[in-house]
């Protein structure tokens, strides 16, 4: 992500503490009883923790408040990448410090705002707690609102799932389960092996190696993410979950050459954006069964994060190495992902749960 400090000062750079003589004498600080290094490791350790958890979390009080399914298809992708432009954008004009500072605002706002949310309607009602569930379902709904339609919907749902039998994690790789599982956690997997994390966090390195102003290159890179998500968020009832994924992945192995020869990150991003960023999200909650849906959930994210980590720890390596034959790997994980596309994952488009489950058997 480009900021002023890249731009202005070299010395700034956020990739600085990988690669210059500071890391050595934070080492030597660090071994002497200074402990500088290990601060910045732990730091780093719990900011992660702490984001993956929020946002899961997060996820998951949405996914049982937001009843309408368009939101978390159209709304919630379109709400990240915007977010990324305004970061892109604040970074073109203040020091990496600064925006990272300016993080805590969103922080704040979202630690008051959690004490505003009302509980879960589903888990009062799963937990007997029946007073309490028909209010939180009308705060949620507007008081004065007929909820008696919308409750009878969360009774009958919990009601056939205590009837389902409970999943252990040796449930998940037995049976249909592992080929539901393994659909949704190889997308995952080339989500972001197919280098997304890395070149969003080090397109300023990029667009400098290019010859190319790294703060207005950032600002139109994220620009078309958000555009081209907005489009694509639109297809994806349209065209259908596997011809979107299969053009994306496509675009995005098109758009690794063109980088790795010219740095053209317009194509890679568009095709990103319209497919491989939120289709794995979309059929991951479509494949999976009412029993199997949260702790398969919770593996397929730790399988994302993981990824994201790989990619974004090893980004600056592999292009130190060679800022031509990265983006030629990047583009064999996404002729892999091709085949695996075409080959395993079903259309999901207009079709039911129990419809999913039999194209599965």
């Amino acid at each position: 992500m480009a900021t002023k400090g890249d731009i202005e000062d070299e010395n700034g750079s956020l990739s600085d503490p990988f690669v210059d003589h500071r890391k050595r004498e934070a080492e030597e600080h660090c071994s002497s009883g200074n402990g500088g290094s290990m601060m910045v490791y732990i730091s780093t350790f719990i900011a992660s923790c702490g984001s993956f958890q929020f946002g899961y979390c997060a996820m998951g009080i949405a996914s049982i408040i937001c009843i309408l399914e368009w939101i978390a298809i159209y709304i919630a992708p379109l709400l990240v990448v915007t977010g990324l432009a305004v970061a892109f954008a604040i970074g073109a004009c203040v020091s990496w410090r600064t925006l990272a500072l300016t993080g805590t605002v969103s922080s704040i706002l979202l630690f008051v705002g959690l004490f505003f949310i009302p509980e879960s309607p589903r888990w009062l009602a799963m937990f007997g707690r029946q007073r309490e569930f028909e209010a939180a379902l009308s705060k949620l709904r507007g008081l004065g609102s007929d909820i008696s339609t919308e409750q009878a919907d969360i009774e009958d749902s919990l009601a056939i799932i205590r009837q389902l039998p409970k999943i252990s994690i040796p449930d998940l790789l037995s049976g249909r389960n592992i080929r539901l599982i393994s659909i949704a956690v190889v997308l995952m997997a080339f989500q972001q092996l197919v280098g997304i994390n890395g070149i969003n966090y080090y397109a300023a390195e990029i667009f400098k190696s290019a010859g190319v102003s790294p703060s207005m290159g950032s600002i139109l890179y994220s620009s078309t993410q958000v555009v081209i998500t907005a489009i694509g968020a639109t297809l994806v009832d349209r065209a259908g979950r596997r011809p979107l994924l299969m053009d994306s992945v496509f675009g995005l192995f098109i758009g690794n050459l063109l980088i790795g020869s010219s740095f053209l990150l317009k194509v890679y991003i568009a095709s990103f954006s319209i497919g491989m960023g939120t289709i794995p999200w979309v059929l991951m909650s479509e494949l999976f069964p009412l029993n199997i849906k949260a702790i398969g959930g919770s593996l397929v994210t730790l399988i994302n994060w993981f990824g994201s980590w790989v990619i974004s720890y090893s980004f600056f390596y592999l292009f130190s190495w060679s800022s031509v034959a990265i983006f030629y790997l990047y583009g064999s994980m996404c002729v892999l992902a091709l085949i695996f596309t075409i080959k395993f994952v079903p259309e999901t488009k207009g079709r039911t749960l129990e419809e999913i489950q039999a194209l599965m058997d």
